[in-house]
């Protein structure tokens, strides 16, 4: 396109249902990346853009869904986590963990983002039932892929956030494990008013 631009400057709104493409509930990433590539596109052109998101109903509002706290604390770091669960014909469904996290005076945010973040998926895995059988005392799952871990496809979303402090540094590996459970419980506790008292956690309280 060789043609002059009729505005050197656009202001963009986008919803936040627009970036759910075919999602229930979330961000869809293939959608996301589509809006980029477009806006680059623009932008190539020699126009400025202004980017306005919405948040529309991207974390409220599904049908079934609710949210449930949990809260930890060890080596002087502490961590607080909301989880969003539903049930739906697959069984219990995490839609989303969002953790803050006060580990003190954070030397490399990105490594320990990172740590936080591995540590919420192991404690999901744990939380619905990743695990092996034991046959004369051994486990039998040799392999990672026989574990039962979620997938990539399967994995909610994850935010993290760091609170800045300037006390001394905590400890940030595996504080993020123990409160996946009981936040997870938490949500289909306010979601269907009934309580799962039994690891690994399903749909159906026990």
């Amino acid at each position: 396109m060789n043609e002059p631009l009729t505005y050197k400057r656009v202001l963009l709104k986008v919803s936040g249902e627009a970036l759910m493409g075919s999602r229930e509930f979330g961000l869809d990433n293939d959608t996301v990346a589509a809006i980029a590539r477009d806006i680059g596109d623009v932008v190539a052109l020699g126009a400025e853009v202004c980017l306005v998101i919405g948040g529309g109903n991207i974390f409220r509002g599904m049908s079934g869904a609710a949210q449930g706290l949990a809260c930890h604390s060890m080596r002087g770091s502490h961590i607080a986590l909301m989880a969003t669960a539903r049930q739906s014909e697959r069984g219990l469904q995490v839609e989303q963990l969002v953790a803050v996290v006060d580990a003190g005076r954070i030397v490399n945010p990105a490594v320990a983002r990172q740590q936080i973040e591995g540590g919420l998926i192991f404690g999901l895995a744990a939380a619905v039932g990743a695990t092996t059988d034991y046959a004369g005392g051994l486990a039998t799952a040799r392999r990672l892929g026989q574990l039962g871990l979620p997938r990539l496809a399967q994995m909610p979303q994850i935010l993290v956030e760091l609170v800045e402090s300037d006390r001394e540094p905590g400890g940030l590996g595996e504080i993020a494990v123990p409160v996946v459970a009981p936040a997870i419980a938490n949500a289909m506790f306010s979601a269907t008013g009934r309580r799962i008292r039994r690891l690994p956690l399903s749909a159906k309280p026990l």
